[in-house]
């Protein structure tokens, strides 16, 4: 079984893999798919229909019967230190698979980020959330879920700060906002915030390179952090990472 182990290893929380077999993984094509295990997928828990009011007889109609009211997908948009939406840390791909609804799929997709491929989560054709593993290594029912990523803004976090929303905004509900990027990281900026409860949950603007969300001063070195950032900055992903044993097993 594939192990990926995720580790705090600077001021701002920044992924970094500790695997003896990570160098030799063999390089990929951008194109070349990830290959997953197939299992038998479950039962659906419940519909995904819309919640429309069941149409109700008319006065002169008396034998009308009213349509049962459409079931309501499970699925929750909640982001938490645990897990996004029903995709938990800690849990194996086959205990997920049992909580797929009949709309949702999961598809492998390459190069999610560096060093990571991913299983995407996709629901009516819109990516809900990735599952992240290291890239070149095949992901089975029986590997655990130990990196989860998304770019939905319909996931938020309990108190409603997703993608989209304003760092402005996480910063009047979390505390103040730090912004650090490290070029030996690949320059991913990263935004924590003084409150925020749970430390392996990690807000990213998505720069990656091109202009960054936070204002820096001019200094050397690969190491770059501020408290000043754009009016208009935003978050663009949000990434757990399991830091607990049970994940590594």
């Amino acid at each position: 079984m594939t192990v990926i182990r995720f580790y705090l290893v600077t001021p701002l929380v920044v992924i970094s893999i500790l695997m003896g077999t990570a160098c030799s993984s063999p390089t990929r094509s951008s194109t070349e798919s990830v290959a997953v295990e197939s299992g038998t997928p479950s039962e659906p828990l419940m519909d995904n229909a819309p919640l429309d009011e069941p149409e109700m007889p008319s006065d002169d109609s008396p034998t009308a019967e009213p349509s049962p009211a459409p079931a309501v997908s499970e699925s929750s948009p909640l982001i938490s230190e645990s897990g996004i939406g029903t995709a938990q840390l800690g849990m194996t791909l086959a205990e997920f698979r049992e909580t797929l609804t009949a709309d949702q799929e999961l598809t492998p997709v390459a190069n999610v980020m560096v060093d990571f491929d991913a299983i995407a989560l996709t629901q009516a054709g819109e990516i809900q959330y990735y599952i992240l593993h290291l890239s070149g290594a095949p992901f089975t029912d029986a590997d655990v879920i130990q990196g989860l990523k998304t770019e939905n803004p319909a996931y938020q976090t309990q108190e409603g700060i997703g993608v989209g929303s304003a760092i402005t905004q996480a910063e009047a509900m979390y505390g103040d906002a730090t912004l650090a990027y490290n070029l030996e990281n690949e320059g991913r900026e990263y935004v924590r915030f003084a409150n925020f409860p749970a430390n392996n949950i990690l807000f990213g603007t998505g720069s990656y390179g091109a202009q960054t969300a936070g204002i820096y001063p001019e200094t050397s070195g690969s190491y770059h952090e501020t408290q000043a950032f754009r009016d208009d900055a935003v978050l663009e992903s949000i990434l757990l990472v399991c830091l607990s044993a049970d994940c590594s097993n």
